[in-house]
């Protein structure tokens, strides 16, 4: 069994891959910022540049050590992170609440909107996608 003192030594992975809305073009110079919430402040934990394939290296991040009981009490099994993803030319998009489990890579792929031919005046609108059921204390069962 392992040791509870410290149960955030364990790791994951998180890999992100950024195309235009309908997923078939790779969105290269993308800047995927990482983000982590910790009390009331956010921390910035890695930001990185898409590729031409529009992705990013898989980047470790700590997630909480999954023992024995791996039933979904509190806290979680798994660590949340926000991510990112800003390119000129686009709409900023932000993912809330990413999971990412010890020993797992999660996979986050993001669809980025093109900002219209003339843009508005006020360009700062972000899209944030909604928190999975998952981390609202449903427990993944949807109400």
């Amino acid at each position: 069994m392992a040791d509870k003192s410290n149960a955030w030594d364990a790791s994951g992975m998180l890999s992100v891959t950024v195309t235009e809305a309908e997923g078939a073009t790779p969105v290269p110079g993308a800047v995927v910022t990482v983000y982590r919430t910790v009390g009331e402040n956010r921390e910035k934990l890695n930001a990185s540049t898409t590729d031409a394939s529009g992705r990013i290296a898989a980047i470790k991040v700590p997630a909480p050590l999954i023992g024995e009981d791996q039933s979904f009490q509190n806290p979680p099994p798994y660590a949340v992170y926000d991510v990112e993803i800003d390119k000129q030319g686009y709409y900023t998009m932000r993912h809330c609440d990413v999971q990412v489990f010890d020993g797992q890579e999660t996979i986050l792929n993001v669809q980025m909107l093109p900002l219209p031919a003339q843009p508005p005046t006020d360009i700062t609108k972000v899209y944030i996608t909604p928190p999975h059921s998952m981390t609202t204390g449903s427990g993944g069962e949807e109400s």
